[in-house]
C-alpha cells in the first residue's frame, strides 16, 4: 500500500510503527497463525476463538486471507486431533475468507513425511475451489495463491516440512510462471525451525533471493 500521504491523503505513513501494535492507517492486512498443536491437543476451544476472533473482525481490521504455517497438530497420527483443526479450520471456510496452510514436523512426523492426515483433512480438496487457489505440489504439501488487493498483486508459496531438490525445482518454476507484477511471501515450516535451518536457507537462498535481489 502507498503510505506516502503526500499522495494517498491518509492519516499517517505509520513511520512511526513498531510492529507491536494496530497501525493508525492500512489498507488491508493478512492474519498470520501458526503451531495450533497445543491448541489441537489440549485447548481446541482457544483455535475456535482464534478463527472466529478473525471471522468476526475481518471487516474492522481489514482482513483479506489468513496464512497458517504449520504444525496444526501435535501427533501426526491422532486423527481426532486433526478432526479438531478441522472443525476450528471450518470456521474460516464457513465464513468465505480465503486461507492457506502447510504441514510443520509435528503435522507428518518430521523426517518420516508421514502425509496420510494431512492430505486427508488439508490435501488439494479443501482448497482448490477457493478463488484464491493457484496451483498444488503433491495434493497441499506446497500449494500457491493468488491474491490482488487495492491495486497490489500477490503469490503467497507455501512448502511444508522436508525441503529438498525436487520441492525447491517446484517452487523456483511456480515464482517463475509468476514473475512480474507480483509481491512474493514464501512460507516454509523449514525457515523457522532451528533442525532444519540449514535446508530452510538453501530453499531461500534459491527461490525469493532470486526474485528479490
Amino acid at each position: 500500500p502507498d503510505l506516502d500521504t503526500a499522495t494517498d491523503g491518509k492519516v499517517g505513513n505509520n513511520s512511526g510503527w513498531t510492529g507491536n501494535s494496530r497501525p493508525a492507517d492500512y489498507d488491508f492486512a493478512f492474519a498470520w497463525i501458526t503451531d495450533t498443536q497445543g491448541y489441537t491437543q489440549r485447548y481446541d476451544h482457544h483455535f475456535d476463538q482464534m478463527n472466529q476472533w478473525i471471522v468476526d473482525n475481518a471487516e474492522d481490521w481489514k482482513i483479506k486471507y489468513v496464512m497458517h504455517t504449520g504444525d496444526i497438530c501435535d501427533n501426526y497420527d491422532m486423527e481426532w486431533e486433526w478432526q479438531r483443526a478441522s472443525q476450528s479450520q471450518e470456521i474460516l471456510d464457513a465464513s468465505g475468507i480465503p486461507y492457506g496452510v502447510l504441514a510443520g514436523n509435528h503435522d507428518i512426523a518430521g523426517a518420516q513425511g508421514n502425509n496420510t492426515m494431512y492430505w486427508k483433512y488439508f490435501g488439494d480438496h479443501r482448497f482448490e475451489n477457493q478463488p484464491t487457489f493457484g496451483g498444488s505440489y503433491q495434493n497441499n504439501l506446497g500449494h500457491y495463491d493468488l491474491i490482488s488487493e487495492n491495486g497490489q498483486d500477490f503469490i503467497l508459496v507455501y512448502m511444508s516440512w522436508n525441503v529438498y531438490k525436487e520441492e525447491i525445482n517446484w517452487l523456483n518454476e511456480v515464482l517463475e510462471l509468476c514473475s512480474g507484477n507480483f509481491s512474493k511471501t514464501f512460507e516454509s515450516s523449514c525457515l523457522t525451525a532451528g533442525s532444519q535451518f540449514f535446508l530452510g536457507s538453501v530453499a531461500f537462498f534459491f527461490t525469493v533471493a532470486v526474485y528479490f535481489f
